[in-house]
């Protein structure tokens, strides 16, 4: 429950902020014109704004630094193809 209150309180950045102020539009006009259809596009924008992830997730993205660690050096091979001279 820790995890879903931080996530919801923490790391508001102007993406967020937009989004919760699109969808706080686009569901005053649907409710406005009776539009309920339209509204839920506007919940959707709002589940991205509370939630705190995106289209492609990027926000949720973690990068392992362990891993980092196990690479020492790359070493390549020159590949050539047979027809050249």
């Amino acid at each position: 429950m820790e995890t879903i209150k931080q996530m919801v309180f923490s790391r508001w950045h102007f993406m967020r902020w937009f989004r919760l102020v699109i969808s706080l539009i686009i569901i005053y006009q649907a409710y406005h014109t009776a539009e309920y259809m339209i509204g839920l596009i506007g919940l959707f924008f709002m589940f991205q704004a509370i939630s705190g992830v995106g289209c492609c997730s990027t926000n949720n993205y973690t990068n392992s630094i362990s891993a980092k660690k196990n690479i020492d050096e790359i070493e390549f091979e020159e590949v050539k193809n047979k027809t050249q001279k």
